[in-house]
């Protein structure tokens, strides 16, 4: 269970870094 939870936290965080990449990526594109 203590794993499982990791890896949700870990996949969160990835998901929450690419966000923000893409996000950032999409405003240099608009910019």
């Amino acid at each position: 269970e203590k794993s499982s939870l990791n890896d949700f936290i870990f996949i969160g965080g990835s998901t929450f870094v690419v966000g923000n990449l893409l996000n950032a990526y999409a405003a240099s594109l608009s910019a």
